[in-house]
């Protein structure tokens, strides 16, 4: 007996959510209803059309992540050379 996905769903958005800003928050969303259809679906035409959704909300996300990881290494070195010099 599992626990229905939408639940599992609205618990990981409560905890991650309110710290996210609002775009990520929607996309969250997006992601988990994605994945709660594609848990429950049947239709392996839709199936593949989730999927599909799935990896490209992924692919945004990480893309999103390199640039704030881009920009704190960039910080990081400015601020060693600012105080190197």
């Amino acid at each position: 007996m599992g626990l229905d996905g939408a639940v599992i769903a609205g618990a990981n958005l409560i905890v991650v959510g309110f710290s996210a800003e609002h775009s990520v928050r929607a996309a969250m969303v997006l992601w988990m209803r994605l994945c709660v259809e594609a848990a429950d679906g049947q239709d392996s035409k839709r199936l593949l059309e989730l999927i599909s959704e799935i990896d490209c909300l992924l692919h945004e996300r990480e893309m999103r992540i390199r640039n704030v990881r881009r920009e704190a290494s960039r910080y990081v070195i400015e601020a060693a050379e600012k105080k190197a010099s």
